[in-house]
């Protein structure tokens, strides 16, 4: 995967808002976090996060129903979200770091080289 070609991985940019909704896609989750932008209007992010096996594996189970019962996030939960935002201008992002209402951390496992290839997961 690479992730240099639509991300800007030169910095992190960080985004509070609240879950609007989870789309279990393939290849990747997408998290949709309404936030406030510098002007006060309230706009929609498309966060691209862990992908659906990932979390499988994680909670030892391939039903979808129950990964989505278990999720870390549910719809309406106060997040902070370190991303690396799209180079196209949309708000698009792919996440690093998640902060949860909780007060928990959780870290994407992605790591990128300096040419923005996936080199671990």
């Amino acid at each position: 995967m690479i992730v240099d070609g639509k991300y800007d991985i030169s910095r992190t940019v960080t985004i509070r808002g609240t879950v609007a909704r989870i789309a279990f896609k393939n290849p990747h989750i997408h998290i949709y976090i309404d936030a406030m932008d510098t002007k006060g209007a309230i706009v929609r992010w498309d966060l691209e996060t862990f992908s659906p096996a990932a979390l499988a594996e994680d909670m030892h189970t391939v039903d979808l129903q129950a990964i989505a019962k278990n999720m870390f996030l549910k719809v309406g939960d106060a997040v902070v979200a370190d991303v690396y935002i799209s180079k196209t201008g949309m708000n698009e992002a792919v996440n690093r770091r998640w902060t949860l209402p909780d007060g928990r951390v959780i870290e994407e496992r992605h790591t990128y080289n300096v040419n923005g290839v996936l080199e671990s997961f």
